[in-house]
């Protein structure tokens, strides 16, 4: 890595984008100067450009990573273009129907009343169905929690819950690199605590359709003068499919009750939590850590 990437680095894990762009204004297109660079520009669509590039390039590191938040990014293109489930109106086919009303409308009002009738009947067993189904779940949620501390050592690893049960020490896996030491404690999956997005502060978010929240607790032992972005690195979660969401761009999912970590000095601990949408028919397999250095990504598999 040549001097102007490392401070490149540097900037970028310190926040200053200004920084990066300057220091890589002259560079070579290569996968890190345009990875560096998509990760500091402000511009959504020169962001994602940049993105393409490097996923199309030779780096599979890099283009992994970058394939990752380009399909992401993606899918949410796509959906916002699909119309709302209730706007049945936008669908093909409606508007034929449409016209057809506007014929003989006096013969289709009976027929309207009977599908709202049918529509408000079916939205409020659906909520009846839905409150039933977390009343259960919270329940079972309990009676499990109770239940761990009665089985045998060789048991599967207990139903983590929103009381922040922390991971049995033979579970707590860390790595540790040039700017600290990282340590998962706890788990949490799915979360059901109040998730927002960055940027978005007092608003609260829901995960896409088919999704949910995945949250991890991290330890990170300081090992700089200054450790101004705890912890110091990039995080992805790779998923048992090979797929994987990286934390790094664009609003980022945060617990609402504690949306940063503090910064830390010298031999300090902190502790924080970091929040992915997961896909509900895949499982996590492994947090990995991307310090921005040419180094391997470490890993720290997901407790099973």
């Amino acid at each position: 890595m040549n001097e102007t990437l490392r401070k490149a680095n540097l900037a970028l894990l310190e926040g200053n984008r200004d920084e990066v762009l300057r220091l890589l204004a002259e560079e070579s297109p290569t996968a890190e100067v345009l990875w560096l660079r998509a990760n500091a520009v402000e511009d959504e669509q020169e962001r994602l450009q940049l993105l393409r590039r490097v996923a199309n390039g030779t780096d599979k590191k890099l283009a992994r990573l970058a394939e990752a938040i380009v399909q992401r990014e993606d899918m949410y293109a796509q959906q916002l273009t699909e119309p709302a489930p209730y706007q049945f109106w936008k669908r093909p086919g409606w508007q034929a129907r449409l016209r057809a009303v506007r014929r003989r409308p006096l013969g289709y009002v009976a027929l309207l009343l009977v599908i709202l009738a049918t529509i408000i009947g079916l939205s409020v067993w659906a909520q009846m169905e839905k409150q039933q189904h977390l009343a259960a779940q919270l329940l079972s949620q309990e009676q499990t929690l109770t239940a761990t501390f009665y089985v045998s050592p060789t048991a599967v690893a207990p139903t983590l819950t929103p009381s922040v049960t922390p991971l049995p020490p033979r579970w707590q896996t860390s790595v540790s690199y040039a700017a600290g030491t990282l340590k998962l404690i706890r788990v949490e999956f799915p979360t059901r605590r109040p998730v927002s997005y960055s940027g978005y502060s007092g608003s609260l978010a829901t995960p896409a359709v088919g999704a949910q929240f995945a949250a991890v607790e991290l330890e990170f032992v300081c090992r700089m003068a200054l450790c101004s972005q705890p912890p110091q690195a990039v995080l992805s979660l790779r998923l048992d499919d090979g797929q994987v969401i990286s934390y790094e761009g664009g609003s980022q999912p945060l617990l609402a009750e504690q949306p940063y970590i503090q910064r830390v000095s010298s031999g300090e601990t902190v502790s924080g939590w970091f929040v992915f949408e997961v896909p509900a028919r895949n499982s996590p397999e492994a947090v990995l850590i991307w310090t921005g250095q040419e180094e391997p990504i470490l890993e720290i598999p997901w407790p099973r």
